[in-house]
């Protein structure tokens, strides 16, 4: 089936592309405000936000930004695509749903579209499981079942590519059943055969592990070996570590991240990974716990008169205050906690980062992955 696009939707984004460029060219580009108070957090080590200048890294280094609107009308993600876009290479809106039968609905946001191709970035369009908060296991379980099943949402994916003028896929299929390991691989084997010879990348985000569990509900179906043949990138969600469901700590610990780089670079050749980069943080009060921004955790700060802890053995900050008798703690990511992250993947010689998400990040992340990746 056809997924959308169509003549007049080509024409109408060739337009946008043109008319940011020319904005762009002059000086024109617009910016919308954002909600909600941002701050700037206290910090650990230098960096500036990104100027409007392309940086220019070393050939087929990528440094990749997921784009992901949470209300209609957000343009957070939008403002901050405008001050990374020179520091990017590749761009990944999270705009695509597989259901059940095969079908892929979404829209992508023709003005973040128009934007990326001014700024010459790379777009893949991001496919996953999501409905009503979370990651779908009866769907994965669904789309992957079948040889039938798994031809007829490829033929969706390569609809939606050529259609929309993408430069590849990234599949983010998450919380798959373990007992469809082997039709995962068989899924990721045939999407290769069908996208690879009109030259589209097969890429995929892949759940993060320090070995094979097969047993694990959250990656086991995952195949790190057999996939190697089909997928030309490899991004690994190195975050969650610790998240809203559990105990406080970090998003993405120096560590646990230093293992799961380990145990993907005995599989994949390190040019074929790219470090996942989380640019969010978790509040916890009590036992409940909730995502937050780089700009809320600023905003905490500030309104609260609390200056940062450093933990240098994770090499993340974090901090904790007390209201009405509950203490609360926070740990989140800023540019100093990134450096290190994109340091520790340059180190291992990986094919570059790729931060989640625009809008949720401390704004001068991109100049510290600038000056590490030139």
């Amino acid at each position: 089936m056809s997924t959308g696009g169509g003549i007049l939707q080509n024409l109408w984004t060739t337009f946008l592309t043109i008319l940011v460029y020319l904005s762009s060219f002059l000086g024109l580009t617009p910016s919308a405000a954002t909600g909600g108070a941002q701050g700037s957090a206290p910090s650990y080590g230098g960096g500036s936000p990104i100027t409007p200048a392309v940086v220019n890294y070393a050939s087929g280094v990528e440094v990749m930004a997921y784009y992901m609107e949470r209300t209609p009308g957000d343009m957070q993600p939008y403002n901050s695509l405008l001050k990374a876009s020179p520091a990017l290479t590749t761009i990944i809106p999270f705009s695509y749903n597989a259901d059940a039968t095969g079908r892929i609905s979404g829209t992508v946001n023709r003005r973040m579209l128009a934007l990326a191709r001014a700024r010459g970035l790379k777009v893949l369009a991001l496919v996953h499981n999501a409905g009503d908060g979370r990651f779908s296991a009866s769907t994965a379980h669904a789309l992957l079942g079948t040889a039938w099943s798994r031809r007829t949402v490829i033929e969706n994916v390569y609809d939606l590519l050529v259609h929309n003028g993408f430069d590849g896929v990234n599949i983010d299929l998450e919380n798959v059943p373990t007992g469809d390991r082997a039709n995962l691989t068989a899924f990721f084997r045939d999407l290769s055969a069908r996208l690879r010879p009109d030259h589209f990348l097969v890429t995929a985000s892949l759940p993060a592990k320090t070995y094979d569990d097969h047993a694990s509900s959250w990656s086991g179906a995952y195949d790190y070996a057999a996939l190697v043949p089909y997928l030309d990138l490899a991004l690994l969600m190195t975050y969650d570590e610790h998240s809203a469901g559990g105990h406080p700590g970090p998003v993405a610990s120096f560590g646990w991240v230093e293992r799961v780089i380990g145990y993907a670079e005995s599989v994949f050749s390190p040019q074929r990974i790219v470090l996942g980069v989380p640019a969010y943080g978790y509040a916890w009060s009590g036992v409940t716990g909730k995502a937050i921004t780089h700009g809320q955790a600023a905003s905490l700060l500030v309104s609260r008169g609390i200056t940062p802890s450093w933990d240098t053995w994770a090499q993340v900050p974090y901090f904790q205050y007390n209201d009405q008798g509950l203490l609360h703690n926070v740990w989140y990511e800023n540019r100093a906690s990134a450096a290190v992250k994109a340091a520790l993947a340059r180190r291992h010689g990986l094919r570059g980062v790729a931060v989640w998400r625009l809008g949720s990040e401390d704004p001068t992340v991109w100049s510290e992955i600038a000056r590490l990746w030139q």
